[in-house]
Parts: structure tokens; C-alpha cells; sequence
């Protein structure tokens, strides 16, 4: 959003997630009712040692709509799935989180919709019924 790359508290985190290698995931906001920022003023503002994350790296943008944002968000799961410390949840999230069937098989009906499922694996939330083994 407008100004993200004059706050401090911004910036901190950041060079932290620099310094640690993490795995940045850029989203911009596409509605102006919302925050939309303009890509020239906020490089221009931008402190210099930051200015590579805005240049170098793809930047998903937010749609609001619900047509187009499982777009953004299938964007961001994919960029989340590129994060080689998250490949092993990423594997585990794969499979469905499904109902059990009287046979006790992986054949019952799917809880929640496969992208809720791996997002929520790549955030180390467990989801109800994962059991006391689950570990994120």
C-alpha cells in the first residue's frame, strides 16, 4: 500500500528478513479505495539497500474481487511452495483433509478446498481435526 516503504517498522522487517533469508512474497494493492500505491513514488522513497526487493522480485498483485482473487491467492501459495524451508508442509498439505468413511480410508469427502489447505500449512496453523500428532 501507499507508504509502506517510509515506515520504519517496514523497513526493520525487511532487512531482518534479509539478514535471515527468508523468503519474500510481495502483494500490491490494485484498488485505490484500498491503499494503491504508485510503483514510481514508492521506489522513489524507497531507502537505496531496499530498493532491490521492489526491483528483482515478481509482485503479485491483490484482487478484491472474488472472480480474480483465487488468482492472487494461487500466486502466493505458489510463491510460498518456493520456499525450500516450507517444502516439507508443503508436501503434507498435498493431500485433502478429508471426512474419515466408515472404513476408516482416505475415500470420504474433502473438509476444506485444497488451496485453504496448503495455505494454512504454509502459515503452521493446524486445522481442526488434524489430530494431536500435527505438528507445524
Amino acid at each position: 500500500t501507499e507508504g509502506i516503504t517510509e515506515s520504519k517498522f517496514c523497513q526493520m522487517e525487511l532487512r531482518w528478513a534479509l539478514e535471515a533469508n527468508r523468503n519474500l512474497i510481495l502483494v500490491m494493492e490494485t484498488d485505490d479505495r484500498h491503499g494503491k500505491p504508485n510503483m514510481e513514488n514508492l521506489l522513489h522513497r524507497c531507502p537505496d539497500d531496499l530498493k532491490a526487493i521492489y526491483t528483482e522480485n515478481e509482485i503479485i498483485p491483490w484482487f478484491r474481487d472474488p472472480e480474480f482473487r483465487s488468482v492472487s491467492v494461487e500466486k502466493i501459495l505458489h510463491k510460498c511452495a518456493q520456499d525450500p524451508r516450507r517444502e516439507s508442509s508443503f508436501r503434507k498439505a498435498a493431500k485433502p483433509l478429508v471426512y474419515a468413511s466408515k472404513g476408516g480410508g482416505d475415500d470420504g469427502a474433502e473438509v476444506f478446498d485444497k488451496s485453504f489447505v496448503i495455505f494454512t500449512a504454509m502459515c503452521g496453523v493446524a486445522l481442526p481435526g488434524a489430530g494431536k500428532r500435527t505438528k507445524c
